[in-house]
């Protein structure tokens, strides 16, 4: 592809929040194949037992998690970012505005902390907006590419998922860490499943494990959660790599190729290309980069790159005119 050569060498979130840097070496791949057809279990979330009087119902305040709200709030598509000192609120601070919490997550690869990536997912499940099939797959992208970033922290993030968010809510960190490309994810999830509580969970991940892993560097975009969780690891990474596989992905709904590509493919295409210009309008350092490929694009790229400008520009007026 023409664009996506000249780079050689990203809780809609967020469309997701918004409708699951410096770059990072890749990790060698581990010896767990790879497939090029997307055989992974339907969601990055699963329906647990039906309520018990030993299972709180969803929504419930058990004791052993912390407070989940009953219902999702409205994801904005760009939120505004507020004046003043509400800007620095800290993304865990319940007060904290909408905007502070997706530029966390959409710039998240300018300052990484292990540490914050326990904090955002807890906050996004708090929200309620990983109920949104979308949020949860960017969610599972972004911990594909920090536990490559910071292995040795993977099991503190699924003690901090178990403890802190919905059980449903879970599965998207316990995939994104299967789908990580590094040495170890098999051995941490099946040590965590043998001593889970929940049969489900347990269940769960020991099918999960089973199948193929899903790179986020070149597993076969076939669905609209592919695509979410290729953002995910975009605003993880903030690498010309991620970014290419965003931009290839959208390459799937270009005029000369929506023949060739099934209803899902060609739903992948735009989701990816509206989540990259919710991305790009609160991160600069990957809009800049995206103006850089549509200088040098032709074509039906070079105008759906346009597209992602354009949209992108809209939404920084509609979030400035509230």
């Amino acid at each position: 592809m023409r664009c996506v050569g000249v780079l050689s060498g990203v809780l809609v979130m967020l469309m997701a929040l918004g409708c699951e840097q410096k770059a990072e070496p890749q990790a060698s791949k581990p010896s767990t194949p790879t497939t090029q057809q997307n055989q992974e279990l339907p969601a990055d979330t699963f329906a647990p037992p039906a309520p018990t009087s030993q299972v709180p119902p969803h929504g419930a305040q058990p004791t052993n998690r912390s407070r989940i709200r009953p219902e999702s709030e409205p994801v904005p598509d760009v939120a505004p970012m507020p004046k003043g000192p509400a800007a620095d609120r800290p993304i865990d601070d319940p007060l904290a505005p909408v905007a502070v919490i997706q530029r966390r997550f959409y710039c998240f690869h300018q300052d990484p902390s292990p540490d914050d990536v326990s904090k955002l997912i807890k906050v996004l499940a708090a929200r309620g907006w990983m109920r949104q099939g979308y949020v949860s797959a960017q969610v599972s992208g972004f911990v594909s590419v920090n536990a490559e970033r910071y292995p040795e922290s993977m099991r503190a993030w699924i003690d901090a998922a178990e403890r802190d968010i919905p059980l449903e809510n879970c599965a998207a960190v316990w995939r994104g860490i299967w789908n990580a490309n590094v040495e170890g994810t098999e051995d941490v999830l099946r040590a965590y499943a043998e001593e889970a509580k929940d049969d489900s969970a347990r269940n769960f991940i020991r099918e999960m494990v089973r199948q193929p892993k899903w790179f986020m560097l070149d597993g076969a975009v076939i669905s609209q959660l592919d695509a979410h969780r290729l953002i995910g690891a975009l605003v993880a990474s903030g690498d010309d790599a991620h970014l290419a596989r965003v931009i290839s992905t959208i390459e799937l709904g270009t005029p000369s190729n929506i023949p060739l590509q099934a209803v899902s493919e060609q739903s992948a295409a735009a989701n990816a290309k509206a989540s990259l210009a919710a991305v790009c309008a609160m991160n600069d350092e990957i809009l800049e980069k995206v103006k850089a490929l549509k200088a040098s694009a032709e074509g039906e790229m070079a105008q759906e790159l346009e597209d992602v400008l354009i949209t992108t520009e809209a939404n920084r007026a509609a979030a400035e005119a509230q």
